[in-house]
């Protein structure tokens, strides 16, 4: 069905460990439902585990699923993922991205033009990215960019070309945007951004969201402790 909606979410919780001492989530799940809010699936990715976490892009056909795995005494965590077939149920066997991410620093996006999921994040203070298929398979990657932000949203650029590439942008920690290049097995840092005032941003690890005005501009949104924050980007000056 071409108007299902896939949900992926976390249940319950346990005491001790992961950031400052806090704890962690007790397992990731997933459901479908169909347009008018029925659900159809109920799916127990990890049941009862110390998983968490859970970020989701929703493909052509398939929805890639990923989130974090609590390791006992260490500091970080385990990037794991999997795809979904909402009109089956159907998963793929879970698999480790990355064996010591940086707790909660982690977005996924779909890349429409080149029919590719797109994964950001940071570990041992240096960013990564992946390339995947509606499969799980990884088609490129990048070992090593500069760190990215905890809860930071992914851009993906409308199309501009008939080319069949794709660009993406996300915050990095030292104040700029990534822009990041892709075709279907092929990944690039592309460039750097400052705002448009020219100032680095101060990004706060708390959520941000990017956003394309009709003019091709860049908005990014981003939550401090005093509130919203709004910065403007030109795409043109990476």
């Amino acid at each position: 069905d071409l108007f299902d909606f896939v949900v992926f979410y976390s249940d319950e919780w346990v005491q001790g460990g992961g950031v400052d001492d806090l704890g962690s989530g007790y397992g990731v799940y997933a459901k479908v439902y169909d347009a008018q809010g029925n659900e159809k699936l109920d799916i127990d990715v990890a049941d009862q585990r110390r998983e968490w976490w859970p970020m989701l892009a929703g493909g052509d056909s398939h929805a890639l699923l990923v989130w974090q795995q609590f390791v006992p005494g260490r500091i970080d965590a385990r990037l794991k993922a999997a795809v979904l077939d909402p009109a089956t149920g159907s998963l793929t066997d879970p698999v480790v991205l990355h064996e010591r991410l940086e707790y909660y620093n982690y977005n996924v996006a779909w890349l429409p033009d080149v029919h590719r999921f797109l994964l950001v994040a940071s570990a041992d203070g240096k960013g990564f990215a992946y390339l995947l298929d509606d499969a799980g398979h990884v088609t490129a990657s990048l070992a090593c960019m500069p760190a990215t932000v905890r809860e930071a949203g992914i851009a993906v650029a409308p199309t501009a070309t008939a080319q069949p590439t794709a660009v993406a942008y996300t915050p990095a920690a030292d104040g700029r945007l990534l822009q990041l290049r892709a075709s279907g097995d092929a990944l690039t840092l592309a460039g750097t951004l400052p705002t448009a005032s020219g100032q680095r941003a101060d990004w706060r690890p708390i959520g941000s969201l990017g956003l394309f005005t009709d003019a091709g501009q860049l908005v990014w949104l981003s939550l401090t402790d005093a509130g919203l924050v709004q910065y403007r980007v030109d795409p043109q000056m990476a």
